[in-house]
C-alpha cells in the first residue's frame, strides 16, 4: 500500500507507536516570581477575604481599642473581648506570622540567594512562617509567666488583649507591602525599609502600652530595668 512505502513512513513523527529522541535543544527555565506562584496567590486572596471577615467580627473591639489606644485606661473602659472577637485577633496575629514569612523570604531571595535546599519556594516560605509562629505562640506563655511574677491579675489579661491588638496592627501595615512587592515589583530596599519601620513603630507601641498599664502607677525604677531586663527588650 502507498502509505507503507512513502518516503516518511518510517518519520516517527508520523508515527506516535514508533520510538524517538526528542529534537532540539532544551530551553532555559522561567526564572521563580511569587506573581506566577498559584499557592502564594491564593494564600493572599484568601487572606484578604478572612481578614475582611475576621474584621467584622471584631470592628466593634478593634475600634474601641484604637481610639482609646493613646488613653490611659480607666477601669470602666477596659473592653474584654467576646469568643468571636478573640478568634478574629488570633487570626490576625497568623496572618502577622505569614506576612513577616514573606517579607524574610523576599528578603533571602533578593540579598542572599535566589536558589533553595528545597524544590518548592513555598516549602521554604513554610519553614519560614513555621519558626515565627512557634516564636510568637512560645512568646505569649513567657509574658505571661514573668506578668504575674511583678503584676496583678487584670492587668496581664489587659496586656495579652493589647499584645493581639499590636498584631493585628502589625499585619494590616505589613500586607500592602507584601502586595506591592509580589504583583507590582516594588524595589526589595524599600519595602525592607518598610518593614523595618513597621517593626519599629509596633515595638515603640509596645513600650508605651507595657508603661500605661504597669509602669504609670510605680515610681520603682529598679522594677522596671528589671522587668525589661527579663523580657522585654529581646522580644
Amino acid at each position: 500500500d502507498y502509505n507503507k512505502e512513502s518516503f516518511l513512513a518510517d518519520d516517527s513523527l508520523y508515527h506516535p507507536e514508533l520510538a524517538h529522541e526528542p529534537f532540539g535543544m532544551a530551553g532555559d527555565p522561567i526564572p521563580y516570581n511569587i506573581r506566577n506562584d498559584n499557592v502564594i496567590s491564593s494564600l493572599l486572596l484568601g487572606c484578604f477575604i478572612l481578614s475582611l471577615l475576621a474584621f467584622a467580627m471584631s470592628r466593634s473591639y478593634i475600634v474601641h481599642q484604637v481610639s482609646n489606644f493613646f488613653y490611659i485606661p480607666r477601669r470602666e473602659d477596659i473592653k474584654t473581648p467576646t469568643a468571636n472577637e478573640m478568634v478574629a485577633l488570633l487570626f490576625f496575629a497568623i496572618q502577622s506570622c505569614l506576612l513577616w514569612a514573606l517579607e524574610y523570604f523576599f528578603y533571602v531571595k533578593a540579598y542572599v540567594a535566589d536558589t533553595f535546599i528545597f524544590k518548592e519556594e513555598y516549602m521554604f516560605i513554610g519553614l519560614l512562617f513555621l519558626i515565627i509562629f512557634l516564636y510568637t505562640i512560645l512568646k505569649y506563655p513567657l509574658y505571661t509567666l514573668v506578668n504575674y511574677t511583678f503584676f496583678l491579675g487584670e492587668n496581664n489579661g489587659q496586656w495579652q488583649y493589647n499584645m493581639l491588638l499590636l498584631s493585628t496592627i502589625e499585619g494590616t501595615l505589613l500586607y500592602p507591602a507584601v502586595l506591592l512587592q509580589s504583583y507590582f515589583e516594588a524595589s526589595p530596599q524599600n519595602v525592607l525599609l518598610y518593614a523595618l519601620f513597621v517593626l519599629v513603630l509596633v515595638k515603640i507601641f509596645t513600650f508605651y502600652k507595657c508603661y500605661v498599664i504597669f509602669f504609670r502607677k510605680n515610681e520603682l525604677f529598679l522594677q522596671i530595668i528589671l522587668y525589661f531586663c527579663t523580657l522585654e527588650i529581646i522580644p
